[in-house]
């Protein structure tokens, strides 16, 4: 996988972009967090605020004139009920457009805006294998597929900290055999190790409950100094099966960009993601140094 240079190409980062639509201002409008979560409770308050009342009482102020216009020479009592209704959709209306009006404030007035993109595996392979990148350690990169989805009872944090903890067995199952894949691949050193980085999560509903990173590595390929060199790289040994070493990973998952931009701009996000995608890049081809060696 060696080339002239090292190089990210601006057209392929366009066409993934393109795919969830992060080009669009309302996209980035959904996708992204503040810093401060009392600023997101805040922003999220009188965001989905205002739509709903954007969406609940605008056809209700428009019953409200039709009704007033068809009405208003009938009986006093009725056209003065009618007005009621009519001024209280009015000043209805006129709060969404103030709660409208105040997220629009909070999103361009503060700047540090986070995402948390969770490409698929079409991206991932893509982002590693059309780019113009000098590996030096490495042959090829592969999607490899592994476990099937499987929905779960939902569980909160609390209990799935104490399980992870407690009950290493019963954990290994939601983890290893039964939990929902986020990514898996296979890479091959030139001198023909393989190792595997697995991104795996549990989820149930809109809850994500744990993100786990490993790097699983055959044995044949590792001995006692290149097990200590990864654990100085902080990846922490775990267990040894069936003729692989697994780590615990203190790297994001490899298809996982947490990026944080001033400007949530479709030109910000791309870079930013360029230079996330840079540090990965160097990060694998620099565990295939150490198998490799």
């Amino acid at each position: 996988m060696k080339n002239k240079k090292n190089k990210i190409p601006e057209d392929f980062l366009d066409e993934i972009l393109f795919k969830y639509k992060l080009n669009k201002w309302r996209k980035r409008l959904v996708h992204f967090r503040f810093e401060n979560k009392v600023l997101n409770y805040v922003f999220n308050f009188f965001y989905y605020s205002s739509f709903f009342s954007a969406l609940v009482l605008f056809p209700f102020l428009i019953i409200s004139l039709i009704l007033y216009k068809a009405n208003r020479s009938s009986d006093p009592i009725t056209d003065y009920a009618i007005s009621r209704l009519l001024l209280t959709a009015l000043s209805m209306a006129i709060i969404s457009i103030v709660f409208c009006f105040i997220w629009n404030i909070l999103y361009k007035s503060i700047p540090n805006k986070k995402y948390d993109l969770d490409f698929n595996n079409w991206s991932m392979n893509k982002m590693v294998n059309e780019t113009e990148w000098n590996f030096n350690y490495i042959k090829t990169f592969e999607t490899d597929f592994s476990n099937h989805e499987l929905f779960i009872k939902k569980m909160n944090t609390k209990v799935w900290e104490s399980l992870k903890k407690d009950d290493k067995d019963f954990f290994e199952v939601f983890v290893f055999r039964l939990a929902n894949m986020s990514s898996h691949f296979k890479i091959t050193t030139v001198n023909n190790f393989v190792f595997y980085l697995k991104y795996s999560k549990i989820s149930s509903n809109f809850r994500v409950y744990e993100n786990e990173n490993f790097l699983i590595v055959n044995s044949e390929s590792m001995n006692e100094n290149k097990k200590n060199i990864l654990e100085d790289k902080g990846f922490k040994f775990y267990k040894e099966k069936d003729g692989k070493m697994y780590f615990w990973s203190p790297y994001s998952g490899l298809s996982i960009f947490n990026i944080i931009v001033k400007e949530s701009s479709y030109f910000t996000i791309k870079e930013s993601i360029k230079i996330h995608l840079e540090t990965k890049l160097k990060l694998i081809d620099e565990i295939a140094k150490i198998i490799n060696n």
